[in-house]
């Protein structure tokens, strides 16, 4: 401690000798000198002065303008995720009902594509829960939070409802409610709700106004501070804003970056000051120079105390070298220092947290072998320019410990010791992965941008408040043949393309600035450079205000000069076009019906061949069974009278055969055997009954036409839907009343005619089912169910619908077969319907709406017949079938 008090008085003495020497040496050259720097720093800081005015004004301009620009991307980033949950919705109004299983997946992929989602629920109209999907730890609302939560809304409505709030753990959420609805009835809500922190906080994690300082709150929580090193520029430059997105309040601040302001400023005032103190220099060494004998005599005292100043400087290099060590291995980014054989003798933290490996792992080692670096050029040629310049820059591609490869700015300097010679290599390596993937992105979004705006394909033009044009695309300059210079402003434009009109059209312009929302329309003559007019029709949006206050205007026009032109021939051609129309229409549904009737006549033949195997291998057991029956009771009847026989010749039996005689109960088996063979046979008759229903409801042998009993295709029909005639717990049973006419065999497509059958039978007994669902024990047995079929022969017109008769059918001779029900009927509007292909009142799944309408195509196309449908509301339906006797008589 005593040797160092000795050092600092030493130190003051020479220090104060130092000052005094100076002075005395250098005062005319100081005094000349501080007049030159002075004169210097008073031209720079005018010059400073003039610029800094000038980058105030447009900095302050940027600012607002990117403050706007972050106002509006929020608005429509946040609108992203509301419009996947209204697609999801659409889907659903459009297709019906999802199941359960159909649900969960879409909405876990949903929360998947969107993590900032808690939360999914489907609820009915009285918000009462149905199907949930939620993360971990998320609770499930009920009834009562969907009521409180919508408790102002009256639930009439098909809007989207978004409303903000603070859930029990004083987080802050934003739920949306999407109504359900299909076939304009609503049937619930698709709910969600987001992370309002983690939903904003993707958004403004994405490159918005990149360049400036920002920092986001929601109310009184800050979401994102970008820039923090910047806040400086904040304090002179920052604008704030406060603007509400789906009922948050946010406020932001924005200023611009360091790199923006150092863009701003020009080197004008450096050039001035640098130039001044060069001068300035120059004419205090000139001075200088003047005076060198009168220095000569003190340059002993003035070496000893530089000497002493040196050594001085050495302690503080070397402390403030160790400080560098100690922030080197604190820094952000990887350093590593290698010897000139690329072997690592210093690595940082940084270096640690960026590749995997600790510090004693690779000391020693080569470098490149474990991080497997891939150079944008030889390694050769990279050390060559590093030999040459002292430095290189540059990309390199490295891999990490878990083997993943990235992207780094790497910097590599060359480190002397202190004789001057190559000691090391300083690589200093920052992670740019994430950069280069957003930099891209950010280049491919402004191209596209640009390439929307300046090369669309239709003239636009924006324009600003006071008449001056801000921008004007290619289309324009292309259709009009003026460009930006040729007009400037406004009145330019409206003195070259409108001329003796040009009163009016400044007073409607005038007006586009005071639109708020709204598209303004409107359809002009402009004459373009060479003379010639065109017609336009305008479309102009307003952009919002420049950071002045100017109001920004975007109009849009597109050429209809060459469209009135063919006006005339459009007009012309429109009946035709409207004929071609109503011609593809009448075959596009002649089409799908063909498709739809090939379907289910497809359908039915396979149907019919299955029936018709069944019936066939039934048929042959059944026949062997019914055949053996009548010899099996002959044989029985014998046996039986060979035992009464012996019973009449030996009347005192052996006591065994008494025995036996009780045990088998002789005379209960006399009585009964007879009676079980004879049911037996009335079963085989059953049975071959239903095998021949089978066959003739089939009729695989009958696909063309040929003459057939239709009473016996009714019953065939009939006994194959016995089982839905049956009473049964559920539902009554229906009663089938027939009233046959004498009928003629009637030539027809057999097959086809029993599907129709078929279907209107099948109609009938599913319209009596609902319509006993309904109604009480008591009712139904007041009416009970009935189906009425009806069939008689008719003379005269056979009156062959939509289609014109011949003069062969005038007096021909048809067969009519009615169908009627005592059911629910129905209403007038669902009776023009009933025919049409894919029309149905049954609920999903039950009902294709195909079933009547090939009915309707088997009747009137194929056997040039009639069916129609009369029906009213509580008096049951009836249907009539009308086809010709004979079907070769008609042409």
């Amino acid at each position: 401690m005593k040797i160092e008090k000795i050092s600092m008085g030493g130190e003051k003495r020479w220090g104060s000798g130092a000052v005094r020497l100076a002075t005395q040496i250098f005062s005319l050259p100081i005094l000349v000198g501080s007049c030159a720097i002075l004169t210097t720093l008073w031209l720079w800081q005018t010059v400073k002065i003039q610029e800094q005015t000038q980058i105030e004004s447009k900095v302050q301009r940027n600012v607002q303008l990117a403050a706007e620009t972050l106002k509006n991307d929020v608005q429509a980033e946040l609108k992203v995720p509301l419009v996947g949950l209204g697609q999801m919705a659409n889907r659903w109004q459009s297709q019906g009902k999802p199941t359960r299983r159909e649900w969960k997946a879409a909405s876990q992929a949903y929360m998947d594509f969107y993590p900032n989602c808690q939360i999914l629920q489907w609820v009915d109209t009285s918000f009462g829960p149905r199907w949930t999907v939620s993360k971990e730890g998320i609770a499930e609302p009920d009834r009562e939070f969907h009521q409180k939560m919508l408790a102002a809304y009256d639930g009439k409505g098909q809007e989207v409802i978004v409303v903000p709030s603070i859930g029990p753990e004083r987080s802050k959420e934003l739920w949306v409610y999407v109504p359900l609805v299909y076939e304009g009835r609503k049937y619930g809500f698709f709910v969600a709700a987001y992370s309002r922190e983690g939903l904003l906080k993707t958004i403004f994690n994405k490159d918005i106004v990149p360049q400036y300082g920002l920092s986001v709150f929601d109310g009184n929580t800050e979401i994102l501070s970008r820039n923090k090193a910047d806040r400086q520029n904040g304090e002179a430059w920052q604008q704030e804003i406060n603007f509400t997105v789906d009922g948050m309040a946010l406020r932001s601040r924005i200023w611009p970056s360091s790199q923006l302001l150092t863009k701003e400023r020009s080197q004008l005032p450096d050039l001035v000051l640098g130039t001044g103190l060069l001068l300035s220099v120059a004419l205090t060494l000139t001075l200088h120079s003047i005076q060198t004998a009168q220095r000569r005599k003190k340059e002993a005292e003035v070496a000893n105390f530089t000497l002493y100043q040196q050594m001085s400087d050495r302690e503080r290099a070397e402390e403030a070298l160790q400080q560098y060590v100690q922030m080197m291995d604190l820094a952000n980014e990887a350093i590593v220092i290698r010897d000139l054989d690329d072997l690592i003798i210093y690595w940082n933290s940084g270096a640690e947290r960026l590749y995997g490996w600790k510090k004693q792992e690779v000391v020693g080692k080569y470098v490149h072998t474990f991080l497997k670096t891939i150079f944008p050029q030889p390694l050769e040629k990279v050390l060559e320019i590093c030999l040459r310049e002292g430095h290189w820059q540059g990309e390199l591609i490295d891999t990490k410990r878990d083997g993943r490869q990235i992207s780094v700015a790497s910097s590599w300097t060359l480190l002397r010791d202190k004789n001057g010679n190559l000691s090391s290599i300083l690589e200093i390596n920052k992670d740019i992965s994430e950069r280069k993937q957003i930099l891209q992105a950010l280049q491919q979004s402004e191209e596209r941008f640009r390439c929307a705006v300046f090369y669309a394909p239709f003239p636009s033009i924006i324009h600003a408040e006071d008449g001056e044009i801000v921008a004007i695309n290619q289309s324009w300059t292309e259709l009009s043949g003026y460009n930006h210079s040729d007009i400037p402003t406004m009145a330019d434009w409206i003195e070259k393309a409108y001329r003796e009109k040009k009163e009016l059209i400044k007073a409607d312009i005038d007006r586009l600035y005071n639109i708020n929302s709204q598209l303004e329309q409107g359809e002009y003559v402009i004459t373009t450079s060479n003379g010639s007019q065109r017609t336009w029709v305008f479309s102009s949006v307003p952009l919002g205000k420049l950071p002045d206050g100017r109001r920004l205007v975007m109009s849009m026009a597109v050429d209809i000069t060459s469209s009135k032109q063919v006006q005339e021939v459009l007009q012309q051609s429109e009946a035709q076009i409207r004929q071609k129309a109503t011609e593809l229409e009448a075959a596009f549904r002649e089409l799908r019906d063909t498709q739809a009737q090939l379907i289910q006549s497809e359908k039915m033949s396979s149907l019919g061949q299955l029936v018709a195997g069944v019936a066939h291998e039934i048929n042959n057991p059944v026949n062997f069974i019914f055949g053996n029956i009548t010899h099996a009771r002959e044989y029985t009847e014998d046996l039986l009278r060979l035992v009464q026989l012996y019973q009449d010749e030996y009347a005192n039996p052996t006591d065994r055969i008494r025995e036996e005689i009780e045990a088998i109960d002789l005379d209960f088996l006399i009585a009964d055997l007879p009676k079980l063979l004879a049911s037996m046979k009335v079963g085989a008759e059953r049975i071959r009954e239903i095998v021949q229903s089978l066959r003739h409801f089939s009729r695989l042998d009958e696909a063309e036409r040929k003459e057939v009993d239709i009473h016996e295709g009714i019953d065939s029909t009939l006994m194959i839907l016995q089982n839905r005639l049956k009473g049964r717990s559920d539902h009554p049973s229906i009663q089938v009343i027939k009233e046959y006419g004498k009928l003629p065999l009637v030539e027809c497509y057999a097959g086809q005619l029993n599907q129709v059958f078929m279907n209107l039978l099948s109609n009938a007994i599913d319209a009596l089912e609902d319509y006993n669902k309904k109604l009480t024990i008591e009712e139904i047995e007041a009416n009970p169910s009935t189906i009425t079929i009806r069939t008689s022969l008719g003379h005269g017109r056979c009156r062959i619908a939509d289609r014109e008769e011949q003069p062969s059918m005038l007096n021909s001779q048809f067969v009519v077969i009615r169908i009627a029900d005592n059911g629910a009927g129905m209403t007038e509007e669902v009776r023009k319907q009933v025919f049409d292909p894919f029309f149905t009142t049954k609920p999903v799944g039950k009902g294709t709406g195909l079933g009547l309408s090939i009915s309707y195509q088997i009747v009137v196309e194929k056997h040039r017949g009639k069916l129609e449908c009369y029906s009213q509301p509580g008096l049951g339906a009836e249907f009539a079938i009308e086809i010709p006797l004979y079907q070769s008589n008609l042409k």
